[in-house]
Parts: C-alpha cells; sequence; structure tokens
C-alpha cells in the first residue's frame, strides 16, 4: 500500500459517526449495529495516527459492565492511507484480540462526507453470516 500525502491529507482531521450499519452479504438486509444514533469519533492526525471511539447512543451508567461494553468499540495506531483503503496496525484497543492486528477500511470522501466500508467478514454478533460494516461520518468543524 502506498502512503500519499494527498490521500492522508484527506482524512486528515476529526468526524462525526452518523450511521454505523451492517450489511449482510446473503440478503442485502441492513441492521443499525449500535442503535440507529450511534455516537462516534474519528480522529486522523497528520502524521497518520488513527484513534476511534463509537458508542451506542443510548447507554445507561448503571449498566452492567459486559453490556456497556457490548455498546463500545475504540481503538488506535498509525496507519497508511492510499486513495482508497487506510490500514491501521492496532496498538490499543477495546478488545484486547484486536491489539497488534490490522484493521483494514475502504473509503471514500465526497465533501464534507466520509463513507467506511469494511470488507467482507464475519461478526460475532451474527455468527455464520457474512458482512461488512458501513459507516458515515460527518467532518468536525
Amino acid at each position: 500500500m502506498i502512503d500519499t500525502n494527498a490521500a492522508r491529507t484527506a482524512l486528515t482531521g476529526r468526524w462525526n459517526l452518523t450511521e454505523f450499519k451492517r450489511e449482510f452479504s446473503d440478503t442485502g438486509e441492513t441492521v443499525d449495529v449500535m442503535g440507529p444514533t450511534p455516537r462516534g469519533t474519528l480522529s486522523v492526525s497528520p502524521d497518520g495516527y488513527v484513534s476511534v471511539l463509537i458508542t451506542a447512543a443510548e447507554r445507561a451508567a448503571d449498566a452492567p459492565p459486559e453490556k456497556l461494553f457490548a455498546t463500545l468499540m475504540a481503538y488506535g495506531g498509525p496507519c497508511v492511507v492510499d486513495a482508497q483503503r487506510f490500514t491501521t496496525q492496532v496498538e490499543v484497543a477495546w478488545h484486547p484480540a484486536w491489539v497488534g492486528t490490522q484493521q483494514v477500511r475502504n473509503y471514500t470522501i465526497a465533501g464534507d462526507e466520509l463513507r467506511i466500508m469494511t470488507d467482507e467478514q464475519t461478526h460475532p454478533a451474527y455468527p455464520g453470516r457474512l458482512g461488512r460494516g458501513i459507516l458515515v461520518w460527518r467532518r468536525s468543524v
């Protein structure tokens, strides 16, 4: 993967999550992964460090820890960017299994909207069903 300055510059900044869906390969059906109004921020520094925090909107402070954990996703690390994909070498994550992995994301930017799609993969919440994550972000001002 070739790290181009123009591609990284286009991603640089802070983005606010507006949608987080999972699209199933077998039916095309989509579900809201963190509910209809997820919260999240994606920050990409000028030197290519990615930091992601996503939660469901409706989280109760008195909820049991396992429920809070199930409605949270967070990771960060340096990334390599090209015109269509970026790969984050995960240094820190909400789930220990992600540490040391590479998280590959496909993306497009149109104006202030960033659309990210994962490659087709399985997800622990939906055993045996292939699909992709689709996230829509708006550039923060």
